[in-house]
């Protein structure tokens, strides 16, 4: 079965090999995939820059992303992602790309990325925020579909990501 959203797709959970666990959203899988791939995919191919800084954003969660005091989660503010872009970017990023990407996170989070509200004290004002829990910050981490071809680059161009699976020497799985 393929899991799809509007923009992106994921790969066919039951063509991957076996000890290889699918991915648990879009994030999730282009976060695991060879990162010149994803780049050619969505920077080279289709134009679609936004999507692909919002996975290097995800993966950064290290540098940038705020873990919860009791270890259960990591958290992205608007600020924390401006900051990751600038670094990404090598300069301050407009209002705007922050805005798409922000957006793009959450698309391609699916249900791993939650928006909510912090509000530290009561004095504070609330700030919105990307949620994730620790297991899915983890995973995208991972590089669990590096050794495999699973992106064909002319599906992305079109609209979606057709995966195939291939072994090391090329022949189909």
């Amino acid at each position: 079965m393929i899991v799809t959203t509007a923009s992106d797709q994921q790969e066919d959970a039951e063509t991957l090999p076996e000890g290889v666990e699918p991915s648990s959203s879009p994030l999730d899988f282009f976060a695991n995939c060879r990162e010149t791939t994803v780049k050619e995919i969505f920077v080279e191919r289709s134009n679609r820059q936004n999507t692909y800084r919002a996975v290097k954003v995800a993966k950064r969660w290290p540098e940038f992303g705020t873990e919860r005091a009791d270890g259960s989660g990591v958290f992205f503010t608007k600020e924390d992602v401006t900051t990751a872009l600038t670094a990404e970017l090598g300069k301050e990023p407009h209002r705007q790309t922050v805005k798409r990407v922000w957006q793009k996170l959450q698309e391609l989070g699916g249900e791993d990325v939650r928006s909510k509200t912090r509000q530290v004290g009561r004095k504070q004002s609330a700030t919105e925020i990307l949620a994730m829990d620790t297991e899915t910050a983890d995973g995208l981490l991972e590089k669990r579909y590096l050794g495999l071809d699973l992106l064909n680059g002319d599906a992305a161009a079109t609209g979606g990501v057709t995966p195939v699976v291939t072994a090391a020497d090329g022949c189909t799985v």
